[in-house]
């Protein structure tokens, strides 16, 4: 409990008193603090950012085609019985996605 200055007749009264017991005046209230609110929508705003910046960049989405392909021809390859055809379809389309973007589809 700490004293704080009457705005009106700057006598010394406890910062948990509402109003002034010389004066009568209401006690300054402390400004409410809004910080929490600011970080959360800082962080939201960047994660819509960071969603639609990355969303957009051509080589995300050609990356998301190429291994949706090579799901799709490791799907056919499990209907057809291991068809050495597909099979040989699918192990290029993994080779070629793992040299073009240096990791496993």
């Amino acid at each position: 409990m700490a004293l704080i200055e009457c705005p009106e007749c700057k006598k010394q009264i406890s910062d948990q008193a509402k109003v002034c017991p010389g004066c009568g005046a209401r006690a300054p209230k402390e400004p409410k603090s809004y910080a929490w609110l600011w970080t959360i929508l800082i962080l939201f705003a960047g994660f819509v950012w960071y969603s639609v910046v990355s969303g957009n960049d051509p080589k995300t989405k050609q990356m998301r085609v190429d291994r949706q392909a090579y799901q799709w021809c490791m799907d056919e390859m499990k209907k057809s019985l291991n068809n050495p055809i597909v099979a040989g379809a699918c192990a290029k389309m993994r080779t070629e996605f793992r040299a073009k973007y240096n990791r496993e589809p």
